[in-house]
Parts: C-alpha cells; sequence; structure tokens
C-alpha cells in the first residue's frame, strides 16, 4: 500500500473464542505529486458470506 498500490487481504481472527473471517481493503493517500502519504482501511466481518460459499460449494448427492 505504501508503494501506491491497492491491496485486499483475507485473514482468520479469534474474537470472543470464536473464528472470524475478515476482509480488509487498502487504498493509499497519493498526493498531487504522486507521493503515498498513508492509506485507508476498511475491515468487514464475511463470516457469514464465507459460509453460505461453503454451503452452495457442497456437491449435492445423486439426482433421483
Amino acid at each position: 500500500v505504501l508503494h501506491g498500490e491497492t491491496r485486499r487481504f483475507e485473514f482468520v481472527e479469534e474474537d470472543d473464542g470464536k473464528s472470524v473471517v475478515v476482509e480488509s481493503h487498502m487504498v493509499p493517500d497519493i498526493d498531487e505529486s504522486g507521493s503515498v502519504n498513508g492509506f485507508y482501511s476498511v475491515t468487514t466481518d464475511v463470516t457469514e458470506r464465507h459460509a453460505q460459499q461453503r454451503r452452495i460449494e457442497v456437491p449435492a448427492g445423486p439426482i433421483g
């Protein structure tokens, strides 16, 4: 991020003994001269989204 590139990370954190999947987006704060002054970050709990994706990806049994 401090080299001027947007980054996205996903990682697992422990919160009150539970595993929580977290997604973090980091965007550099670049001034008119192209210098990076810092970055902005937004972090979101995506645990439920991951659970839904796992349910969708589980193959169904034979039909019929």
